[in-house]
């Protein structure tokens, strides 16, 4: 399991990585891409002003026009490429997203088993993901950060809390606060 974890969490740093980088490449080409199209709004204004001096500039409107076209072509590689690179990102964020979502059982455990060993009451806990499909990886609101905050919770935050994991809550306090302990696999003492 160790394995599995180490070599889930070498593809989550690869990927974030490789996330950043890419990232990195877009910002510089949608500032390229900015300067290019301000350079052709540029451009197509000092084409308006030279049509209206046709006469005297033919010359130089032919210029520019090529100009112009050679900045079109440019804008639209430019495009082809800012459209990969943002497929690229989307592959890498629907990566990211699966590498994440296969790491929240080993959360879950990771925090049970610190939980477990739990050697007072106020060593803080570690929060334990849900692993339900509602709710799949997050944290339910008001976990407790050591023993003392669950035993001091009151019904109406525990039961949120339990139902946000999936489970029934009991009738009073204290089996409401047994149920949680169990579930996050807190030990506790009489």
């Amino acid at each position: 399991m160790q394995q599995q974890f180490t070599g889930v969490k070498e593809q989550f740093t690869a990927v974030q990585e490789q996330l950043a980088g890419n990232t990195q490449q877009l910002a510089t080409m949608q500032q390229q891409v900015t300067a290019v199209q301000e350079q052709l709004t540029g451009n197509t204004q000092q084409l308006a002003t030279m049509q209206q001096q046709v006469t005297v500039a033919k010359e130089q409107v032919t210029a520019v026009q090529e100009q112009l076209a050679g900045n079109t072509q440019q804008l639209a590689a430019m495009q082809q490429q800012v459209t990969a690179v943002q497929e690229q990102l989307t592959g890498n964020t629907q990566q990211l997203t699966t590498v994440l979502a296969n790491l929240v059982p080993y959360r879950a455990a990771s925090a049970r088993a610190h939980n477990a060993s739990a050697p007072s009451d106020e060593t803080p806990l570690l929060e334990v993901p849900i692993e339900l499909a509602q709710g799949f990886g997050r944290v339910p609101a008001n976990f407790p950060k050591n023993r003392v905050a669950l035993k001091s919770m009151d019904i109406q935050t525990l039961s949120q809390l339990l139902q946000d994991y999936g489970i029934v809550p009991g009738p009073t306090v204290d089996l409401c606060v047994l149920q949680l302990a169990h579930h996050i696999a807190l030990n506790m003492p009489r």
